[in-house]
């Protein structure tokens, strides 16, 4: 048989009979590993620029997802999603799949109502491609960045199939409908690689999803992920407290903490010192104050804490949050609380018990600690609680003793009225004093597919706050029927209520249900979910 491989057989004979020293046999032997190589590296290529995944997989996926509703169904279509990428395809397909882009600021009003044109220059399907671009539009900033982050967006929509760019648009707004989380993605690559539910849950904590699959793949052989590790300027995803009651938590020792109103924040000191936000944003550069005031703290540590603004008494958060306004910022006084310690002298303190990272934090920042005790009974836990109350603070925060530091388990909170995190679909004009305004806010919190309804409400807020609101929703209109706004899920809201009914229309109803206050500082997916409201509606049955 001759070929291309023959040929070169032949030609690299003569070459080496050429070299002095060399045998027949180590001629052969020399010229079959070159066709080995040959053959290694065309495959290599092969498998490079053929066995590609291209945008309309994505769609395939996303459509098998929600054709199933099973847990195991959709972990079976995941594995094999997970496996066929390619390393420097992981971080687009995961983040694409579950509509984690970095924001661009476009509403999804503007990406429906934008008449599709035919492309000036075509550029590939290929996942990494069309993510890359998605990144060099958010990096886009000054003058005119809008229209130079849209022109790229539509450059892209303009050469999607209907298909292709209608899971695009809803990915790029964070609108999948598939029911898959990062919960799922995380169990998924644990059933794959063998790796332990806490290790996995640890991970999470210190990298986004595509570096952990990427991890895994790397040391499959070792069940473990080697190469994540806690490092100094890393912002950490925080620990969360759950809601409880004080009947609850007694009868066990708990360190007990004020709960405050204020932004958490992670502080890491080294031969800088950068602040990041509970969603991993550096707002350094927002707080020079409290810079100042961490140059006195030990280096090379990684505190977590809170800042509220603070005159002769703590000011509500609406206060605070005058500080990191884009327009109109105001220089507001505050006060830094500091509640653990995660990372000391190039040491990952996250698998210590509670009880110990306390020791160690009173010995770095004792000046920043808030105040706090040990208690057991129901009596002392009133007591604690009702002072928090009285010296203007939300309530307490319950710390089990034992607990690591992780996304959930072991901290509950205890505040003087119940209070969840939702986000809102649709809002009214309202009548009267507030027709100028959208103000009556249809309220949902995180459900299996999207987002459930639970109730309504136009209380809580200023005309300002009104007006604000109003502004912003606007941005994120996707249609308008009556005196109805539906927008794509974007602000969150803490909501205070006084009871939780079953609802036929609803499955569950806030009654009394008010807006304590507008969390800018919190991402959509942050918001509870349809079991929170479950678990506090058995918390109100058992009072």
């Amino acid at each position: 048989m001759h070929s291309y491989a023959s040929d070169s057989l032949i030609h690299s004979g003569i070459f080496i009979k050429g070299i002095d020293g060399i045998s027949a046999p180590e001629a052969i032997f020399f010229i079959s590993l070159l066709q080995i190589g040959q053959i290694f590296s065309i495959r290599v290529m092969y498998d490079f620029y053929i066995n590609i995944v291209e945008f309309g997989e994505i769609v395939k996926i996303c459509k098998a997802l929600e054709a199933c509703s099973g847990r195991k169904d959709k972990k079976s279509i995941l594995k094999k999603f997970i496996l066929s990428l390619k390393e420097n395809e992981t971080e687009a397909g995961i983040n694409f799949l579950i509509g984690n882009i970095p924001k661009i600021n476009i509403g999804w009003g503007i990406l429906r109502r934008k008449k599709m044109q035919s492309p000036l220059s075509p550029i590939s399907k290929e996942i990494s491609t069309l993510y890359n671009r998605l990144l060099e539009a958010g990096e886009i900033k000054g003058e005119d960045a809008r229209r130079k982050r849209e022109a790229i967006i539509f450059s892209i929509i303009n050469q999607l199939n209907k298909e292709e760019r209608d899971c695009f648009i809803r990915s790029i707004m964070g609108e999948m409908r598939h029911g898959v989380s990062d919960g799922l993605i995380l169990e998924t690559i644990s059933e794959i690689w063998g790796i332990e539910k806490d290790k996995i849950e640890k991970a999470y904590m210190l990298a986004p999803l595509s570096k952990i699959v990427i991890s895994a793949k790397k040391n499959k052989r070792k069940n473990k992920l080697e190469d994540i590790k806690i490092r100094l300027y890393d912002p950490i995803k925080p620990m969360m407290a759950e809601s409880a009651t004080i009947k609850e938590i007694a009868g066990k020792r708990h360190a007990l903490e004020y709960k405050f109103d204020g932004i958490r924040v992670q502080i890491h000191v080294g031969k800088e010192i950068k602040i990041f936000s509970r969603n991993l944003r550096e707002i350094t550069h927002y707080l020079p104050e409290i810079v100042g005031e961490a140059k006195e703290i030990e280096k090379n540590v990684i505190l977590d804490g809170e800042i509220i603004a603070f005159s002769l008494h703590p000011l509500p958060f609406q206060e605070l949050m005058k500080k990191f306004r884009v327009r109109n910022r105001i220089d507001i006084r505050t006060k830094l609380f500091v509640f653990d310690i995660l990372y000391r002298k190039n040491k990952s303190l996250l698998d210590l018990e509670y009880r110990e990272r306390w020791k160690l934090l009173k010995d770095v920042a004792p000046q920043y600690i808030p105040p706090h005790i040990e208690a057991v009974n129901e009596r002392e836990i009133k007591e604690f609680f009702q002072k928090a109350i009285k010296d203007g603070h939300e309530g307490i925060v319950a710390k089990d003793l034992k607990s690591k530091y992780r996304l959930h388990g072991g901290w509950y909170k205890i505040k003087k009225s119940y209070s969840l995190d939702m986000t809102i679909i649709a809002a009214e004009w309202g009548h009267g004093r507030r027709h100028r305004w959208l103000s009556d806010y249809w309220l949902a919190v995180k459900g299996m597919k999207g987002f459930h309804m639970v109730g309504k409400t136009f209380k809580g807020l200023t005309d300002k706050e009104f007006e604000e609101m109003t502004e912003e929703l606007l941005k994120w209109k996707i249609k308008e029927e009556g005196r109805v706004v539906f927008v794509k899920p974007s602000i969150v809201v803490e909501v205070e209520f006084n009871d939780i009914q079953k609802s036929k229309k609803y499955g569950y109803a806030l009654r009394f249900a008010r807006i304590s206050r507008i969390r800018w500082d919190k991402e959509v997916d942050e918001i509870n979910t349809i079991e929170d409201v479950a678990r506090v509606y058995e918390i109100l049955r058992r009072r």
